[in-house]
């Protein structure tokens, strides 16, 4: 069965970027056309799925449903500790995390640092394994009162929503004056982002740049503070970037590629790391030795200078 391609929505203010698909789950064969607004630069998924179908790109490999709440809790430890970094920076009060999955950042935060915590998940699918104060649903209904968190948070999460404008517009009605959002997405000027399509599309429904989110964060009276790239609060990679130059240049597909390197459980890095369009390499194998032992002090540079493929804000509400 070939790939088919959604009609893209007739816009004269479209670039493209990729046609891109569903490379981690393999959920269909539909092609994405993921494009730039010549206008502002923001990037996305154009056009969308509906918002009633993407339910179907979220499989339960994604939420982990295998993990117990203790195993939750200690495979989350390392990045519950990185986030609890950025928030402990401020003083101690309210949190509110954002696509707050099963809990486990906000028990963290409530157990070991002493904050107060609630937070709001769109899906109803990961169970509250710890019995917080969650809310299931659309973030306009949570039933939380205006101005009433001190820091609100939205680790990997905006650049999954449909309207992520709208989003801030409701951290902004939520925060108190002086309080804090923290935002971690994908930074899309990023080798990894441009060059090896890491990006989680469809999932992934927009791309950021530090300038269009800074943009759309001061279009929502939030202004950025801080800005950081680093990898201990969600792995991003570059490693793999030379096997991706000598696939390329022997003319492999990049589909066949991002099959090997993307696909969840699928098994197929010995296949990305010593073949070259289905034949064995000894090259390849030497030039993913070497990847291997240049990839991590390439990430700390790239992070370094801000165009790590991991980027985290701090925007502050005016008091």
């Amino acid at each position: 069965m070939g790939r088919r391609a959604l009609q893209p929505v007739r816009l004269r203010t479209r670039e493209p970027c990729v046609h891109d698909s569903d490379n981690r789950f393999l959920t269909d064969q539909v092609d994405f056309n993921v494009v730039r607004c010549a206008k502002c630069s923001l990037v996305r998924v154009d056009p969308r799925p509906p918002e009633e179908d993407i339910h179907r790109y979220y499989h339960d490999d994604f939420y982990r449903g295998q993990e117990n709440p203790k195993e939750a809790l200690r495979n989350m430890e390392p990045r519950s500790r990185a986030m609890a970094e950025h928030v402990n920076r401020y003083p101690r009060g309210r949190l509110l995390d954002i696509g707050c999955f099963r809990g486990e950042f906000m028990e963290h935060m409530r157990a070991e640092q002493g904050w107060e915590v609630a937070g709001v998940e769109f899906s109803e699918r990961p169970p509250n394994y710890f019995g917080l104060d969650i809310f299931y649903g659309d973030i306009a209904d949570a039933p939380y009162p205006e101005q009433s968190f001190d820091v609100i948070t939205l680790w990997a999460v905006l650049e999954h929503v449909y309207d992520p404008s709208r989003m801030l517009a409701h951290v902004h009605r939520f925060l108190k004056p002086g309080g804090v959002v923290i935002i971690l997405v994908p930074n899309f000027n990023t080798i990894q982002a441009r060059f090896m399509w890491q990006d989680d599309v469809p999932r992934h429904l927009t791309m950021f740049t530090r300038g269009t989110l800074g943009r759309m964060l001061r279009n929502n009276s939030l202004v950025p503070v801080d800005w950081s790239c680093g990898q201990d609060l969600c792995p991003g990679s570059i490693r793999g970037w030379l096997n991706f130059i000598v696939k390329r240049l022997a003319g492999e597909p990049m589909s066949e590629i991002l099959a090997q390197n993307r696909t969840a459980d699928c098994g197929r890095w010995p296949e990305f790391a010593g073949y070259v369009n289905g034949r064995e390499s000894a090259f390849l194998r030497r030039v993913d030795a070497f990847d291997g032992w240049l990839a991590p002090r390439l990430d700390r540079v790239l992070d370094r200078m801000g165009v790590g493929f991991i980027m985290t804000v701090h925007a502050r509400k005016p008091s």
